[in-house]
């Protein structure tokens, strides 16, 4: 959790220093974004039926797994499931 948190600070930190005046608002959700990508990039070891859209399996790498949380469905599934157990 404390690798994924300061990743997180790290990454909005960078973006702070590019776009002095950030909407609080939206820093707030820039924070969580990344926090959830930085813990499924640590929390993820493995995956079967992740593919392209033309179905060849995709291998799983940090890069991969930070794509798949890009989607909102994905993200929101995974927060929830985690949050049950």
């Amino acid at each position: 959790m404390a690798a994924a948190q300061a990743g997180s600070a790290r990454r909005l930190g960078a973006l702070r220093a590019v776009e002095a005046d950030l909407d609080p608002d939206i820093a707030r959700g820039l924070a969580f974004a990344f926090l959830v990508k930085a813990l499924a990039r640590h929390a993820v070891v493995a995956w079967e039926g992740v593919g392209d859209t033309a179905g060849k399996p995709l291998p799983l790498s940090p890069e991969a797994v930070e794509r798949l949380m890009n989607m909102e469905k994905t993200a929101a599934a995974l927060s929830l499931r985690s949050s049950l157990g």
